[in-house]
């Protein structure tokens, strides 16, 4: 074992550190250079103050996502849930664990519009039912006798990603009275294909998107429907095919009395159409309805929607938007996931210090089961018959364990994205566009891209690289954003080409007026616990002070002006000549605003936009002056010391919290360096800072390790040269000084790590 100690929390500020410095000598040295403040965090402040320097809208947007609380314990939380990853799940599978914690105290409900009184989640909750008919085997797995379901083995489609479910038994004899066709076997984008026009195509598609109300069969026809064969599959569910007996050439048959039997067998498959109406018109009600505890009201609401079936369950005094989809269970596809199989061979990039997913996740991964989904690929050109017979594979479980082991802000930018996607795109393209599924595949090639360049403090910056890359996948002649685990399945496939063009549109847009465009979606999120939960964002105070001009900050500056009781003679001196400027300029605004008033007395009859409303194209000034970098700074330090305040009372592991005293910290330094006039409210802040973390210290120290793992936070730099320097700190500020560098680093980057304790 080793030393006790080592365990022991550090404070992130020394009782001889810059902190104690300034408290101590308010009057004098906090006017100074400080040299007593560690290298990177000398670095960390010096890339904060030149965003606020040179790009301010950046600046406000990446404090403001700091600010968005979404866990109250993020990393206990996962830790807990990777305990069961690879559990083997009976019945049914909810993946979406993670954003079911999230809808407990965070929801969804628009400011404006039609749903502007219904608070719904983020996105509804998926259940992934597993059917007992029929059993999967592999293409050498042995066959159980006497089985009481129907055996079915799998064969590769011609499309990447969908595979159909051959019967290999004999109850499914063709008995000459179902239709048979031929199984086709052209390529998809073969020159034989028939062409099919775009409109007839989106058409089609979006008659099989379009939502439609679930039919319950009744009496002899539900009966009739029903009939089954031996093994409990109801025949509708089979479709019969003939494909040749072995591989001949129409040359070589030149002469031969070959009949059409001798060429070819029939064989049954599982008809995925046929499948999904059996259970949404004759099972939902007796099996999967009942299970969940849908009344009859909800189930007479319910929709249908190619492969789900989307109907609202009660819970308590909430009603919960549910997507049931009718799956079957599969072993994992070796054959059609071998792209990503290999990358558990690859070498890591020398700029890259993490690796995601590891190898040893992909072996865990593909011990996971996956589902097929009544779901065959509507073809753009060519014969679409076989569409019928086709399942779509999907990977619940592993995208489940794959999101749990993504950090806190890779987390938290995923949901900022589903909520941009809510807000600007949903309503734009509805069940039509681009999907909420989409989003989080491509959050997945974005964390294997860099997994570590995720900074708590500049997620904004991060995230505008995220949604460029997601409108260049957009923007190309045939969109494609690749299936993670299927690499060469194009997710977007079926997806309407205009539909997807309006969906680059609104992300363009963001782009365009980013802080504008995250501040008016995130309001949109509700907190529906002050209690036990962090307190919401205040975004209206935000947008005002953004929004306010000279005349407004004068006003703010002289309201919030307090008596001093260190050296106020010295104070007095220093600010009686500003204040003689004040009232003049102040003078000066309140005639400009007479006259801006008076000019617009003739537009009275123009329609007056609503108190809650944000000005979408509003443009951020280029610089703050100094007022409005003091309202700035002011109202961040305070949000930033709030979070750390409600985190002490609601969180087990308090380490998270430094995270957020260090960025007060931060600020504060700022908001004393920018002006002389600053420095008392800068003393104040640092002594609520130093009154948090010591609190917080206090109930670190005794906090045993989880799995005997304890975690440290860990502040990477990196120049313009993409050279990795790593400077580990536990819970400190000043456990090392060292030189800045003279070259400023591009950016500053915060990771969690785990170190295991002696």
């Amino acid at each position: 074992m080793g030393n006790s100690n080592s365990r022991r929390a550090q404070p992130i500020i020394e009782s001889n550190s810059i902190l104690a410095n300034h408290i101590k000598n308010s009057d004098n040295s906090v006017y100074q250079t400080d040299n007593t403040i560690s290298a990177s965090d000398r670095q960390n402040i010096y890339t904060i103050k030149r965003d606020l320097s040179e790009t301010p809208e950046l600046f406000v947007l990446n404090n403001m996502l700091m600010g968005i609380m979404f866990f109250e314990n993020y990393t206990k939380y996962t830790e807990d849930l990777k305990k069961d990853l690879l559990k083997k799940q009976d019945g049914y599978i909810a993946p979406d664990e993670i954003l079911e914690k999230v809808s407990q105290n965070v929801l969804y409900r628009p400011h404006h519009g039609p749903q502007k009184h219904h608070s719904e989640p983020l996105l509804p909750k998926r259940f992934f039912v597993l059917n007992d008919w029929i059993n999967v085997v592999g293409t050498t797995e042995e066959i159980e006798e006497n089985s009481t379901q129907t055996t079915v083995r799998m064969e590769e489609s011609l499309i990447k990603g969908y595979v159909r479910l051959r019967a290999v038994n004999n109850t499914f004899q063709h008995n000459g009275e179902s239709p048979v066709m031929r199984l086709n076997s052209v390529e998809p984008n073969s020159r034989s294909s028939e062409d099919s026009s775009d409109t007839n195509y989106y058409t089609e598609l979006q008659n099989l998107k379009t939502p439609k109300p679930i039919e319950i069969l009744q009496g002899l026809e539900k009966h009739e429907q029903s009939s089954t064969y031996q093994n409990g599959l109801p025949k509708t569910c089979i479709s019969y095919r003939k494909i040749k007996k072995i591989s001949w050439d129409a040359d070589e048959l030149i002469g031969e009395n070959l009949s059409e039997d001798d060429l070819y067998q029939t064989v049954a498959y599982i008809n995925s159409k046929s499948f999904m109406k059996q259970l949404e018109n004759n099972l939902f009600l007796d099996g999967v309805a009942s299970e969940l505890g849908l009344d009859l009201e909800n189930i007479n609401q319910s929709e249908s929607k190619q492969e789900k079936i989307s109907c609202i369950i009660n819970d308590g005094d909430k009603s919960v938007p549910c997507e049931i989809i009718p799956s079957i269970k599969t072993c994992w596809p070796v054959e059609q996931t071998l792209k990503f199989i290999m990358k558990s061979n690859r070498t890591p990039e020398v700029r890259k210090r993490f690796v995601y997913p590891t190898s040893s996740m992909i072996k865990e991964i593909t011990t996971l089961d996956c589902v097929l989904l009544p779901k065959g690929h509507l073809k753009r050109k060519g014969d679409r018959k076989d569409a019928d017979i086709e399942w779509e594979i999907c990977f619940p479980q592993a995208q489940r364990y794959l999101e749990t082991f993504m950090s806190h802000a890779q987390m938290k930018s995923l949901i900022i994205l589903l909520t941009l996607h809510k807000t600007y795109v949903e309503p734009r393209t509805t069940c039509f566009g681009l999907q909420s599924e989409h989003i989080r595949n491509f959050m997945l090639w974005e964390c294997e891209s860099n997994f570590s360049d995720w900074p708590e403090h500049r997620l904004g910056i991060k995230l505008l690289q995220v949604i460029k890359n997601l409108t260049n996948s957009l923007s190309k002649a045939r969109p494609h954003i690749s299936d993670f685990f299927i690499n060469d399945k194009n997710t977007l496939s079926e997806v309407s080409t205009p539909k997807l063009r309006q969906a680059q549109k609104a992300f363009d847009d963001i782009l365009q007026t980013p802080l504008m465009s995250f501040l008016n979606a995130l309001r949109n999120l509700r907190y529906t616990n002050g209690k036990t939960f962090f307190y919401p964002f205040d975004f209206k105070r935000l947008y005002t002070i953004l929004k306010s001009n000279n005349l407004d900050i004068l006003n703010y500056q002289i309201k919030s002006k307090r008596a001093k009781t260190v050296d106020s003679e010295h104070y007095f001196d220093r600010f009686k000549d500003g204040k003689k400027r004040e009232i003049i300029m102040r003078k000066r605004l309140e005639e400009k605003k007479k006259e801006r008033e008076a000019n617009n007395l003739s537009h009275t009859g123009q329609r007056k936009g609503s108190v809650d409303s944000i000005d979408i194209d509003w443009k951020c000034e280029k610089k703050f002056d100094l007022g409005k970098k003091r309202m700035i700074l002011r109202f961040f330090i305070e949000t930033f010391l709030e979070i750390s305040e409600k985190s002490l009372t609601i969180t087990t592991n308090k380490k998270n919290t430094l995270i957020y005293i260090k960025q007060a910290f931060y600020l504060t330094r700022i908001l004393r360096d920018e002006c002389h006039a600053f420095a008392d409210e800068a003393v104040e802040y640092f002594e609520k800072i130093e009154a948090l973390e010591k609190r917080c210290n206090e109930m670190v120290v005794n906090q045993k390790p989880v799995n005997g793992v304890a975690k440290t936070v860990e502040f990477i730099a990196h120049n313009k040269k993409e050279e990795i320097k790593e400077v580990k700190i536990k819970n400190g500020f000043n456990n090392e000084n060292k030189k800045a560098p003279n070259t400023p680093r591009k950016s500053v980057m915060f990771a969690e790590v785990h170190q295991t304790s002696q």
